[in-house]
């Protein structure tokens, strides 16, 4: 599909907000509270995303890049941006993505000492103060 968009002269941009595997699962069992759709995420898929999000983010792939990291919603950090006026790459994505899979799980988040999702319940996760 991206090449087809590139031979059809569509200009590809990427715009990334990163989160841990655990820190997904915890969103989406808050959202299930109000949707009803409960669902997990898979370590395999989870990898399997950052593996293409990590291509689509190549300069032969896309021409603009912005991707932050957003456990922290209202405090999200830049860790890759390429073609962005005004923003200098930090180059920390493949740090970022490293850093993040060590919370594959609410378990392994908890025994890291993550406060932000310690609360689980069948009401959902909670993000401590």
């Amino acid at each position: 599909a991206l090449e087809l968009m590139k031979e059809m002269g569509y200009a590809v941009y990427v715009l990334g907000l990163l989160i841990s595997c655990a820190e997904s699962d915890c969103r989406q069992k808050n959202r299930a509270e109000i949707n009803g759709r409960w669902a997990d995420t898979p370590e395999k898929k989870w990898l399997v995303t950052m593996d293409h999000l990590t291509k689509m983010c190549d300069l032969t792939n896309s021409e603009k890049v912005l991707v932050y990291e957003s456990t922290d919603v209202l405090n999200m950090r830049i860790v890759h941006t390429r073609g962005i006026a005004g923003l200098k790459d930090p180059a920390d994505l493949a740090a970022t993505i490293g850093h993040l899979k060590k919370d594959m799980s609410l378990k392994s988040a908890q025994e890291e000492g993550h406060a932000w999702c310690e609360s689980m319940s069948l009401a959902g996760c909670y993000r401590l103060p």
